[in-house]
């Protein structure tokens, strides 16, 4: 499981602290703002930030978590908009928006490649639940 706080990073480095030995230190901090973000900045942007050039930042990000950059935003921004939608008091456009996707349908096909169910049926169920 991936840390998605800086509290559940803190307690993650505590579990693994040979990693602290491999990875550069500079990659560190590039995987604190992906992590506090469900948005992350563009790799270039963030390997300008870290003062990484992109190949060791992807590099050093898939060592610490065995998965790409852009696969842990995806999944963050999945579970972000399951969390919103199982509230029941929002529609799946303002989820989709809110968690970074322009398009409905964009969100919509992403959500159900993540969950394998559409968003629409979750949002029935919790606006149901609530009633």
């Amino acid at each position: 499981m991936l840390p998605k706080t800086q509290i559940e990073w803190n307690r993650w480095i505590k579990v693994h602290p040979g990693l602290q030995l491999g990875p550069p230190a500079s990659i560190l901090p590039a995987v604190r703002m992906v992590i506090q973000q469900i948005l992350a900045p563009p790799l270039a942007v963030l390997a300008r930030q870290t003062g990484l050039n992109q190949t060791k930042l992807k590099k050093g990000f898939k060592r610490l978590f065995n998965t790409t950059i852009s696969s842990y935003v995806l999944y963050r921004r999945m579970e972000k908009g399951h969390e919103l939608l199982e509230k029941g008091d929002t529609t799946v456009s303002e989820v989709a928006y809110q968690v970074g996707y322009a398009n409905r349908a964009h969100f919509t096909r992403a959500f159900t490649r993540h969950f394998n169910y559409p968003p629409i049926t979750l949002l029935k169920q919790a606006t149901a639940r609530n009633a």
